[in-house]
């Protein structure tokens, strides 16, 4: 389970920088599920959770898998 990072650790980095804001902009746009050209349902379990309610990367791993079509990207140094 990951830790809490120190205040004191916390400090060290906020002395290195005089901007102290968060900066975030969404990468993806929401969508709606009338408009999707595609829509595959595919079942979470609860062991594809963690202790803070995160998808966990093995199951998000097998969720694009399973519904991305296949690229020839994605075949480099799969067979060895």
């Amino acid at each position: 389970m990951p830790s809490r990072i120190s205040d004191e650790f916390l400090e060290a980095l906020q002395r290195t920088t005089d901007v102290h804001r968060l900066r975030w902009k969404a990468y993806l746009q929401p969508g709606d599920r009338e408009n999707a050209a595609q829509i595959n349902d595919y079942p979470v379990r609860f062991t594809d959770i963690d202790l803070f309610d995160h998808v966990n990367t093995t199951s998000t791993g097998a969720l694009s898998r399973t519904t991305c079509p296949p690229s020839p990207r994605c075949l480099v140094n799969r067979c060895g």
